[in-house]
């Protein structure tokens, strides 16, 4: 059975880095504190998926969804294993397959599943109660008043729920070209009610407000580097956001995201496969570095 364990790390900055090479980068990532087990209940079967730290010191972990039934695993500040999350014996109440967890209004703990379930719990992890979407989301965001912004995978939409589960509307983000694959649109919620919409792979992002009204745009790049359906080299190799993105107490964006380094050439083959077809990088962690962009609300970059 295969084992493993998640790592928080925190980004730190490195000064002298003057050569070339994946070795060395402007930034570097140090771990933080190492959660899970070699063996017992503390142990984690799958790839995990991490929540934000919570408030009352300590993280939810979910284990990707396999033929190994997992229930949700909480660690303390110290990596030490603490419990599983358990709602109640109805099938309301019961974990079919969980997926990601967030964090909501008053430090409340909600954990979505493949069933379109979402498990409510408690600051202290307590199980709350249990809200029914209509389908399982790939991306989720909960606002203030525990209304629930969710978008699915091949979409071009994000719906609108309101806390008890019934659709209020959708949200249409600016259509990209017929020939981009589609990625789940990234959400991220900001003060007012007000939430900001992305891909991973194309720009710009949006900021809306929950009535439905577009309330601004940041385009940040133009030509993004087509790596599925362009048979002419590209002259071009942008940036991209890559998430996760979060905005800081002086209500500033920071977004995560990589950029081409000076040899970026290098690594450009063409590609063609039963996917599809088009120039495509081979090594990208090789020809492509990671970087964070900070920016004031109405698209002013920081830096």
């Amino acid at each position: 059975m295969r084992r493993c364990c998640a790592a928080i790390v925190l980004a730190t900055l490195l000064v002298g880095c003057h050569r070339f090479g994946r070795d060395l980068s402007p930034m570097r990532l140090e771990p933080i504190v190492t959660l899970g087990a070699a063996g017992g209940e503390g142990a984690i079967a799958t790839s995990p998926s991490v929540s934000p730290h919570h408030p009352n010191g300590f993280w939810i972990v979910v284990p990707a969804a396999s033929a190994i039934g997992t229930l949700p695993l909480v660690f303390g500040d110290d990596g030490s294993y603490l419990g599983k999350l358990r709602g109640d014996s109805t099938e309301a109440g019961t974990f079919s397959g969980p997926m990601f967890t967030r964090l909501g209004p008053g430090d409340s703990i909600w954990v979505f599943d493949n069933s379109g379930r979402v498990l409510v719990f408690g600051p202290n992890r307590n199980y709350v109660c249990t809200v029914t979407l209509s389908d399982a989301p790939t991306v989720a965001t909960l606002l203030p008043d525990n209304r629930i912004l969710v978008t699915y995978a091949g979409d071009s939409v994000v719906k609108l729920f309101d806390s008890n589960g019934s659709f209020v509307r959708d949200f249409r983000p600016q259509h990209l070209p017929p020939d981009t694959v589609k990625l789940p649109f990234q959400i991220l919620a900001s003060a007012g009610g007000r939430f900001w919409t992305w891909q991973r792979s194309e720009l710009p992002l949006e900021q809306w407000d929950t009535s439905g009204q577009r309330l601004g745009r940041i385009d940040r790049y133009k030509e993004p580097f087509d790596s599925v359906s362009s048979r002419k080299a590209p002259e071009h190799a942008p940036p991209t956001v890559q998430g996760p993105a979060w905005i800081d107490a002086q209500g500033r964006l920071w977004l995560l995201g990589v950029r081409a380094d000076r040899d970026w050439r290098k690594g450009v083959v063409f590609a063609d496969s039963a996917w599809g077809h088009g120039f495509a990088i081979t090594d990208p962690d090789k020809y492509f570095d990671m970087t964070i962009e900070v920016r004031e609300l109405d698209g002013t970059k920081v830096r």
